[in-house]
């Protein structure tokens, strides 16, 4: 994981991308925004699908290394056109 190293959260508070994304749109606005300009977001993206993980990895809330609707229910369709761009695999 040495691309971590590279990312706009390296050293953030952890629960901005959990607990905190989870109650607080503004938050979750706010993470997204970081997330989109970070320059590992594909990479992180493919991390969190591929180890199963929760929480928000490049820019999307994830269960289980899967999209959590729900979660992400506050995105806008400009958001999600500018997330498919970056996260193409």
């Amino acid at each position: 994981m040495q691309w971590a190293d590279e990312a706009l959260c390296a050293g953030l508070e952890t629960n901005e991308f959990f607990d905190n994304y989870e109650e607080s749109q503004d938050c979750a606005r706010k993470t997204d925004a970081l997330c989109l300009g970070c320059p590992v977001i594909r990479q992180c993206f493919n991390y969190g699908v591929s180890t199963e993980s929760w929480g928000v990895w490049g820019g999307v809330y994830l269960v289980d290394g899967k999209i959590d609707n729900p979660r992400n229910s506050h995105k806008t369709e400009q958001t999600w056109t500018r997330l498919s761009k970056v996260l193409k695999r």
